[in-house]
């Protein structure tokens, strides 16, 4: 089993993020769903990273004892794991960005659709489609969302 460090999950978040812009660029075919995929996995790194922040702690395995073992599996062992929602408001990312001035973007349609109970598996089996408009919403958003976390303390 991997068990990743704050700085790999901060790293992949990045990575992440760089690839899914990159499946938009016009001189490529753009692939809006695979886009907004990773971007999505994106966000989980970093929402992960800020979990192990707030905890103080640099490997996920130090988290069993912070969170309990419950908590735990449901954040690292299972597909709730992949939720956006549960994963910002573990994280603490509504204090992230209220403490940067950004709380409002969390009110954004982008994010309620990145939110959305069917993600990220929609677009990993390719049952929803999304529009290259709204795809780039989705990596702006992500982008200043990534920024915020990278800069919480």
């Amino acid at each position: 089993m991997v068990i990743p460090s704050r700085a790999e999950f901060s790293a992949a978040a990045t990575q992440r993020h760089e690839a899914a812009g990159q499946l938009l660029e016009p001189k490529r075919s753009p692939k809006p769903q695979v886009a907004c995929y990773l971007n999505l996995l994106a966000l989980e790194c970093a929402f992960k990273a800020g979990i192990l922040r707030q905890a103080e702690k640099s490997r996920v395995s130090e988290l069993r004892e912070v969170l309990g073992e419950a908590q735990f599996k449901q954040l690292f062992q299972s597909s709730d794991g992949h939720s956006l929602s549960l994963l910002a408001m573990q994280s603490s990312l509504k204090r992230v960005l209220t403490a940067a001035g950004q709380a409002s973007i969390l009110q954004q349609p982008a994010w309620a659709r990145m939110c959305s109970s069917e993600r990220p598996y929609s677009l990993r089996y390719g049952t929803e489609k999304v529009s290259t408009k709204f795809a780039k919403q989705e990596i702006a958003l992500g982008a200043d969302i990534l920024a915020a976390m990278e800069r919480a303390p």
